[in-house]
C-alpha cells in the first residue's frame, strides 16, 4: 500500500478530519441496534432480506457516482478513480459489481425483487440529480460527492467481512453469493486509503480553504450515511446512534 501524501497543509489536515469522521460514523453504525441484531442472529429473515435489497439499491449504480468523481478529479486522483471505475464496470477483467449484487439477490431468493431494486436505484440517482444545488460551484459539489463515495469504501473495508459472516451464518448464503462483500473486504482497505488521498489531492488542487472544506465534509456526513442507506434510518447527527 502506498504511503499517503505528500499533500499541502489543507489536504493533510482534511485527510485526517475525513478519516476521523468516517471512523466515528462506522462506530455508530456497527454499534446500532439494527446492525447488532443482524450480527447476533436475533433479527428475522425479513430483516436480512431488507438489508440485501437496500445494499443493492445503494450500489447497483455506484459506477455512475464514481464516474462523476473521475470526471472532475485532479490528475493524480483521476488515476485512482479510473481504476475503481474499471472495477465497478468489470472492464478490468473481473466481474462487474452490479452483476455480483444481482447474483447475491438471486441466491437469497429475491430474484422477483431485482426489478424493484434496479428501479429504486435509478430513482435514487434521479432524485440526487434533481436536488437543488446547495453549493456555489462544481468544486464544492464534487468534494461532497467524493466524500460520500469514499465513505462507503472506507466502511466496507472495515465491515464487509462481518456482513459476509452474518449472512453466511444467519441467512445460509454461500461464498459465491457473498462475493460482493468478500471482494470489498479484500480490496477496499487499499481503496479506502487511496480514496482519502484523492480527497486530499482534490482540495489542494482546487484550492479550497480548510474551514470551507471541513464544513462540506461535516455537512455531507451530518446524517450517518451508512444507517441512512442500509437501514433507512435518518439520524440527525453521526454521534447519536440508534437506541
Amino acid at each position: 500500500m502506498n504511503e499517503p501524501g505528500p499533500f499541502g497543509a489543507v489536504g493533510t489536515a482534511l485527510r485526517t478530519h475525513v478519516k476521523t469522521a468516517y471512523e466515528r460514523g462506522i462506530e455508530v453504525f456497527a454499534s446500532s441496534l439494527h446492525f447488532s441484531r443482524l450480527e447476533s442472529g436475533d433479527a428475522p429473515k425479513e430483516a436480512y432480506d431488507a438489508l440485501l435489497l437496500r445494499v443493492a439499491e445503494s450500489h447497483l449504480l455506484s459506477g455512475h457516482f464514481v464516474a462523476f468523481g473521475f470526471a472532475i478529479a485532479p490528475p493524480k486522483a483521476a488515476v485512482t478513480l479510473q481504476h475503481n471505475l474499471e472495477e465497478e464496470l468489470g472492464t478490468d477483467g473481473g466481474t462487474a459489481h452490479p452483476d455480483l449484487l444481482v447474483r447475491l439477490l438471486r441466491a437469497a431468493g429475491l430474484a422477483d425483487l431485482e426489478a424493484q431494486a434496479r428501479r429504486n436505484a435509478q430513482l435514487k440517482l434521479r432524485d440526487r440529480v434533481m436536488e437543488p444545488l446547495f453549493y456555489g460551484s462544481l468544486r464544492e459539489v464534487g468534494l461532497a460527492a467524493l466524500v460520500e463515495i469514499v465513505a462507503f469504501e472506507f466502511m466496507l473495508s472495515r465491515l464487509s467481512s462481518r456482513f459476509a459472516r452474518m449472512l453466511r451464518t444467519h441467512r445460509s448464503l454461500g461464498d459465491v453469493a457473498l462475493e460482493w462483500f468478500t471482494h470489498h473486504a479484500e480490496v477496499d482497505a487499499q481503496h479506502a486509503e487511496e480514496g482519502l488521498d484523492a480527497i486530499a489531492e482534490f482540495v489542494d488542487y482546487y484550492e479550497l480553504e480548510i474551514q470551507e472544506a471541513s464544513d462540506i465534509v461535516d455537512s455531507t456526513l451530518e446524517e450517518n450515511v451508512y444507517l441512512k442507506h442500509y437501514f433507512g434510518v435518518h439520524a440527525a447527527h453521526v454521534d447519536e446512534g440508534i437506541a
